[in-house]
């Protein structure tokens, strides 16, 4: 059983506060798996007795009148016992469907309103868990006025696979930069079962519930997408883009509002991220283009049914999942490089592929699959060199390597050695 037990103490440090404890995610990442298997059985052995411990599963069609939200909340108040502190656990959220209030025509209510009035009852302690990132846009964060923490549950890290798996380092990272870390793909036996789980998961039950949610006419669209994304995973890209590769390679005129739209409602699913890009020059963010990366390195390859694996990157996705696990704030790097041609002084930009930040920190670091030569090195660090500022910065190597640190403070490691350290460096 996998422990996830940073999620465990993310979930515990913020028991009894009086919050809404939102739990987002893929589906199939394990959110349920993390309340019903671990924190549940933690709660029970400090000592919280079982009457106390309210799970209400709104994907159980048992308890569909239930995505009523009038009608939650009367059954969660009804089962609570006076004078405790009962721990409600309201699974798959977003299945709750807004409601006309039927005393005030016009007026509409939703879970957040059946979520903030429980709260409002100091014997309640709540949890619910959604798959749809509309559930925090900014609209519904403002609803809450406060009143919610979020904790987010992707798939595995590498370094919480390594914690349960048996079998060699190499063997493991190999599986995992084709395989990703859903669960269930992890604990698959063969290279077989894994792809088919992936491939059928992606089009059952991701592209399913996209086109369930949106509305959008066929899947193809969705799928000839999803494969230009993975075959470009962490290149630069804007929709404009995207849709005139669309275009050209399906012979139908994709509209830029048609991409977009798409693209937004991959993100909804967290099947992906977009990643915005920071000039670090002129210290600011620049609109476009962007990078995106797939939450999952298996759904990534599945998309393009394994025939077009890309080790570099799976390296970059693996990472960047890993920095956003770690509670890092993810972005690309754009650094001014001047160099002197034919006597004229230039400027040329290059990129840092990842800059981490989290409170005061920051890591700057550069992805490489192999560094064979040194002009690879020399080519890899000249954007790191850039950088004049005291904070660290990393080549990290996706084969072995003895780390070592060169005169200008340059970290130079493997990415497996840097997963398992957890980012301390």
């Amino acid at each position: 059983m996998f422990k996830r037990q940073s999620l465990m103490e993310a979930l515990a440090s913020k028991r009894g506060n009086g919050r809404v404890k939102i739990i987002t995610g893929l589906r199939r990442s394990g959110k349920s798996f993390l309340l019903k298997e671990i924190y549940i059985p933690f709660l029970l052995k400090e000592g919280v007795r079982k009457e106390n411990v309210i799970l209400l599963e709104l994907d159980d069609l048992r308890n569909a009148p239930l995505r009523n939200p009038i009608k939650l909340v009367g059954k969660i108040l009804s089962s609570i016992e006076k004078g405790s502190l009962n721990h409600v656990f309201v699974d798959e959220i977003q299945l709750s469907r807004d409601i006309e209030n039927p005393d005030a025509p016009g007026d509409v209510i939703t879970f957040v309103d059946a979520c903030n009035s429980l709260i409002k009852h100091p014997e309640i302690d709540l949890y619910v868990t959604g798959s749809n990132s509309r559930m925090l846009s900014s609209d519904i964060l403002t609803r809450f006025r406060d009143r919610g923490d979020e904790i987010h549950v992707g798939p595995l890290t590498f370094s919480e696979m390594l914690e349960e798996k048996e079998g060699s380092v190499d063997a493991l990272w190999n599986d995992y930069l084709l395989y990703g870390g859903l669960p269930m793909a992890v604990n698959e036996k063969t290279p077989r079962g894994k792809a088919d789980y992936l491939t059928t998961v992606l089009h059952e039950t991701y592209l399913h519930d996209i086109l369930e949610r949106n509305a959008f006419p066929s899947e193809q669209g969705l799928s000839s997408l999803g494969r230009l994304l993975a075959t470009t995973t962490g290149s630069l890209n804007s929709v404009e883009k995207i849709a005139n590769t669309l275009s050209s390679a399906y012979k139908e005129k994709f509209q830029w509002a048609k991409v977009k739209g798409f693209i937004e409602a991959f993100k909804d699913s967290f099947l992906i991220e977009e990643v915005e890009r920071y000039d670090l020059v002129g210290r600011r963010n620049i609109e476009s283009p962007h990078k995106f990366y797939f939450t999952d390195n298996g759904l990534m390859n599945a998309f393009s049914e394994f025939s077009h694996f890309e080790p570099q990157q799976a390296l970059e996705c693996t990472l960047y999942n890993h920095l956003r696990a770690a509670g890092y704030r993810v972005e690309v790097g754009a650094v001014g490089i001047r160099k002197m041609e034919n006597g004229i002084r230039t400027m040329h930009t290059r990129e840092i592929d990842f800059i981490a930040s989290k409170y005061l920190s920051k890591l700057y670091i550069q992805v490489v699959l192999s560094l064979r030569d040194i002009d690879k090195e020399n080519q890899e660090k000249a954007s790191l060199k850039a950088i004049h500022d005291s904070n660290a910065k990393l080549v990290l190597v996706g084969e072995p390597i003895s780390p070592y640190l060169d005169q200008e403070g340059i970290l130079t490691m493997s990415v497996t050695d840097f997963l398992k350290k957890g980012c301390c460096i």
